[in-house]
């Protein structure tokens, strides 16, 4: 009886959720749960009717590879009346860099997903930012966060944020103004003629399939079929500085793609050697050690002193090796061409080079020094792209 006294009507309102956090007016509640976990956890209810996830937030924090909800979320509506829509809000539609846009709308036709566009205003809710609504008819559950970073498609939707607590309250689609047939809709189709003059599209499917020995050449030779212009660069003079952004550069498979890449466009451009070369990818996160080819180093300094000297014979100086914390690199895969002239050219890898996997399970040698791994990187293998995956890369020419 003392215990229910103390718990009185002053201290249960004290475990309440402050008011600034009360999107859902009385409906709401608190989250603790992940996004990803709680809309994963909703779905197992039955009769969905339709789900919407809302995206946003920096171009530049965007991860379409590592946002697998959308990839779980169409296992568990396959062969279920669902449907399931990615929306857009009309600001982030229109400043949207298109190659990152056209990436989304392939990702999202392959696995039967809508995008939709809609203002800036439907995808807020008092102080907080919608992240998804899951309906049964007339009825549902909507999930708001309070940190627009919350919403960049990527691994965050896996991810606590502390600053940010997440909440949940009952909608009625009936009061949400937003009729699913009604909806400005995004397609592949759509965005293609949306493409800058400046911005060349191919796709690999099969081409780059083959012995790892000549794997580069194989990329340049399918990239310069459709890009006369950029063959015709390559013939007349050698870019002086090489870059290639990658914050998936961490396995001995992608280092060793990366490597018969810059050595066929030295073939290419019948040189021996680049001026400068900068490579930028993340710091490897010290897990255990693989032992696979397609596996990422455990120790950073093992792959620091790997990358210096694989990539130190291709370069006239030393190679300069950015390592960056985690989460701090963009999404885009970018391979720089830089001229003398100012000329550069951006080579967009939809998928960076981890597209392609080893045809049977080629062991790297990740406990022996780092001599030894460098020299290890040369083995002699194949390599083919996961069938019936069509990966798109871009071509962009910039004067600096």
């Amino acid at each position: 009886r003392a215990v229910l006294q103390w718990l009185d009507d002053d201290f249960l309102k004290a475990l309440a959720l402050p008011e600034v956090f009360r999107c859902f007016v009385e409906a709401t509640r608190h989250e603790p749960r992940t996004a990803e976990q709680a809309i994963l956890l909703e779905l197992l209810n039955p009769g969905v009717t339709r789900i919407r996830l809302f995206v946003g937030w920096d171009p530049l924090a965007w991860d379409l590879d590592a946002f697998n909800l959308l990839r779980q979320i169409t296992g568990l509506t396959t062969g279920r009346s669902g449907q399931v829509a990615v929306v857009l809000s009309q600001s982030h539609r229109r400043n949207l860099p298109w190659a990152l846009l056209d990436g989304l709308a392939r990702r999202c036709e392959s696995l039967g997903v809508q995008i939709q566009v809609l203002p800036d205003e439907f995808l807020r809710c008092g102080s907080g930012y919608l992240l998804a609504e899951i309906c049964h008819g007339d009825k549902g559950t909507a999930f708001a966060s309070f940190s627009e970073q919350s919403r960049a498609p990527g691994s965050i939707w896996r991810n606590a944020v502390a600053t940010a607590p997440l909440v949940r309250g009952e909608i009625r689609t009936a009061d949400d103004g937003l009729p699913w047939e009604a909806v400005p809709r995004l397609t592949c189709e759509s965005i293609v003629q949306e493409r800058p003059n400046s911005c060349q599209a191919m796709f690999f499917s099969g081409q780059l399939n083959g012995p790892v020995s000549s794997f580069g050449g194989r990329f340049w030779d399918h990239l310069l079929q459709t890009s006369d212009w950029l063959r015709q660069r390559l013939q007349q003079e050698v870019p002086v500085r090489v870059e290639y952004s990658d914050r998936h550069l961490s396995s001995p498979l992608t280092v060793r793609l990366l490597l018969e890449v810059l050595r066929s466009l030295l073939k290419e451009c019948q040189a021996k050697q680049f001026e400068q070369i900068v490579i930028r990818t993340r710091e490897v996160l010290n897990g255990e050690a693989g032992h696979l080819f397609q596996h990422e180093w455990a120790s950073t300094g093992d792959f620091w002193g790997v990358l210096n000297t694989v990539f130190g014979g291709i370069a006239s100086g030393k190679p300069e090796i950015e390592l960056t914390r985690p989460g701090i690199l963009q999404h885009a895969r970018t391979l720089r061409l830089c001229w003398a002239s100012g000329m550069q050219v951006e080579i967009l890898l939809d998928e960076g080079l981890g597209f392609m996997h080893t045809e049977d399970l080629e062991r790297f040698p990740f406990a022996q020094a780092i001599a030894l791994q460098a020299a290890a990187i040369e083995a002699t293998f194949r390599v083919q792209q996961k069938p019936g995956n069509q990966v798109p890369v871009y071509l962009l020419q910039r004067q600096g």
